[in-house]
């Protein structure tokens, strides 16, 4: 636990650490915890501190890219919404382009989040998928999503069990 832990905090440069209670383990590993995290340089600060948390404070949460959306290549902020998602570029040739698209690996299906895009598991190739918004009106069938094409791809169902079917998203015309 304390490895998985400290190995999410590094990666995270920090965070908010949430431990349940239901585990004996957790209360009996809690104290190695708080010495490990200190002895890397993390401090603990509560969660009212306005200089710590200015986004959690002042009542107005940071609006995320989420999965599908458009990204910035320069200030990847996909992994904050979904721990394994990252911003991939739209043309990753043109070095000085910034523009991206939230994605993250899948298998058959991907988690939708309300006011967006449903997203689709596209299987990129053999054997991988990768969560994509489809092309719906909300993001104006690929219009919202800049540097986007519309395109269909099967389902990526790996050992989901989900129902084989095909879709037309918002791809990176690379893919």
């Amino acid at each position: 636990m304390i490895g998985w832990t400290m190995e999410q905090i590094r990666r995270h440069d920090g965070g908010i650490v949430l431990l349940h209670d239901i585990h004996l383990w957790t209360a009996a590993t809690l104290e190695a915890l708080v010495i490990a995290i200190e002895a890397e340089g993390f401090t603990f600060v509560a969660l009212d501190d306005a200089s710590a948390w200015p986004n959690l404070v002042a009542g107005t949460p940071a609006d995320l890219p989420y999965l599908g959306e458009p990204c910035d290549l320069l200030d990847d902020r996909c992994w904050l919404v979904e721990d394994l998602a990252w911003c991939e570029p739209i043309d990753p040739i043109d070095s000085a382009s910034t523009a991206g698209v939230c994605t993250m690996p899948c298998e058959g299906l991907c988690l939708d989040r309300d006011g967006a895009a449903t997203t689709f598991c596209a299987e990129l190739l053999p054997g991988a998928g990768q969560c994509i918004g489809r092309a719906e009106a909300i993001n104006g069938f690929c219009a919202l999503v800049p540097g986007t094409i519309s395109r269909t791809f099967d389902r990526f169902i790996g050992d989901s069990g989900a129902a084989a079917t095909s879709a037309e998203v918002c791809a990176p015309p690379h893919w």
